[in-house]
């Protein structure tokens, strides 16, 4: 389904704050969390940068990380965002701050080799010294990036990259065309052609079908003595 882009709403908040570390749930609690250590991280989104997801253009979020060091973050005092936030800013992004949800979209685990950090939409699996990649909230994190939308803290995409957004699925189609002579060619092709469909329709250059819906039969179903084919033949040569 298409999404609404009417909004008004704007804001320039860009607090950011810290997290509590999480405890882990289920198998494994009594160890800390077997992954490599992530740095705390503000999600941030510039104009350019959409994707399709569940049928809906959406905003495709970066994370700018508070690596001391890196990406304008200072390597004093504890990794100043200070520059890296102004620099991002100038450049055209929006910064999304961590209070934009109840309780921060960033959640801290205690790590066995420093702390790790994950959105909220992540849950950590792990049993004994085992992990599992994440179980991600993918509707949880849908409904984030269109409350977003709905609050004006992201703009509408402009029409050229809606344009841009289908010429690159055409692009991906004419490509696959090339391929068509063998079986696994035509697979890809019509895969590549289906994604297609759906971004044409995502962006408003298609309508989707109609979605058709079976009459449910009552009653009891009357035998016949004529099958059904011949009846139509004999009504067609009246």
């Amino acid at each position: 389904m298409a999404h609404n882009f009417d909004n008004t709403i704007t804001t320039t908040s860009t607090s950011f704050t810290g997290s509590t570390p999480e405890p882990l749930t289920g198998t494994g609690t009594s160890e800390k969390l077997n992954m490599s250590p992530t740095p705390n991280f503000l999600y941030i989104h510039h104009p350019n940068r959409w994707m399709i997801m569940d049928g809906e253009v959406l905003p495709a979020l970066h994370k700018l990380q508070k690596s001391p060091g890196q990406d304008n973050v200072s390597p004093k005092n504890g990794g100043d965002m200070g520059a890296a936030i102004g620099t991002r800013v100038r450049d055209g992004w929006v910064v999304i701050p961590h209070d934009i949800v109840p309780g921060g979209y960033v959640k801290r685990f205690d790590g066995a080799r420093g702390a790790v950090h994950l959105s909220k939409w992540e849950k950590p699996r792990q049993v004994g010294r085992r992990v599992y990649d994440p179980e991600t909230d993918t509707v949880g994190y849908i409904e984030f990036l269109r409350d977003l939308m709905k609050r004006g803290i992201i703009q509408p995409p402009a029409p050229v990259v809606l344009e841009d957004l289908v010429a690159r699925a055409q692009s991906a189609v004419d490509r696959a065309a090339a391929h068509t002579a063998t079986e696994a060619g035509k697979a890809i092709y019509e895969r590549e052609l289906e994604k297609l469909h759906a971004v044409e329709i995502a962006c408003g250059y298609r309508k989707p079908k109609p979605k058709t819906t079976r009459k449910k039969k009552t009653g009891t179903r009357k035998r016949t003595t004529k099958p059904a084919d011949t009846t139509a033949t004999e009504a067609a040569d009246e």
